[in-house]
């Protein structure tokens, strides 16, 4: 590595270390400082990455300005049209469109993968994402003890890891954010729908 290869992995390490630690305070007991400070903080993280960034940079127009972008606001669309008729508050699949799904969708399919794909290629960086992503949501089980007990953590974090798989693998055909992000959206938005039981499952994130 050289010195601009030195502090691009600085940046990233560092960066990512932030949002990590938003997003696992944003479950303490300060939860809504936090929250909304991962929230408005990790888009400008985002921009700051990509600027400065070489790998990034490249990629950015292919990953986040594809056509593919209709599939996502179709997938909202219909849930838009979905939550009324099923006695759901419509406005949540607008900020779930947000938080979670582009946020994460832009972090660790895009720029984790994408930065991590420069040293091992992006087939292998896909597998590295979903780690990550399984590490990122056992701030829930840390934060919250008791909220996945017995067989649902192991299942919990199986689950976290398949479906950021999943996700990633989406990115990897594609090459931009949004088929995962739409299959991410959909997903989600089960959450209100899905029996409380069923809480192991990563994208509903429901304490049993």
């Amino acid at each position: 590595m050289d010195k601009h290869d030195l502090r691009e992995l600085f940046l990233f390490v560092s960066m990512q270390f932030v949002i990590f630690a938003l997003f696992y305070l944003s479950l303490s007991a300060y939860a809504d400082i936090f929250f909304y400070l991962y929230i408005g903080i990790a888009p400008v993280i985002f921009i700051v990455l990509i600027s400065k960034i070489r790998v990034l940079r490249e990629n950015a127009v292919k990953s986040l300005a594809s056509k593919d972008m209709i599939i996502f606001f179709s997938v909202m669309v219909l849930w838009l049209f979905l939550y009324p008729i099923l006695h759901q508050y419509a406005p949540y699949v607008v900020e779930i469109s947000y938080y979670p799904v582009i946020l994460e969708e832009i972090n660790f399919r895009f720029i984790i993968a994408r930065y991590i794909g420069k040293f091992t290629g992006l087939k292998k960086a896909t597998v590295y994402q979903a780690l990550l992503f399984a590490l990122f949501y056992l701030a829930v089980p840390i934060m919250e003890p008791g909220s996945y007990p017995g067989i649902y953590l192991p299942l919990f974090i199986f689950d976290t890891f398949g479906i950021g798989l999943v996700y990633g693998s989406l990115y990897y055909i594609r090459k931009n954010i949004y088929l995962s992000a739409s299959v991410h959206l959909a997903l989600y938005a089960l959450s209100p729908i899905v029996p409380a039981g069923w809480g192991f499952i990563p994208y509903t994130l429901t304490e049993v």
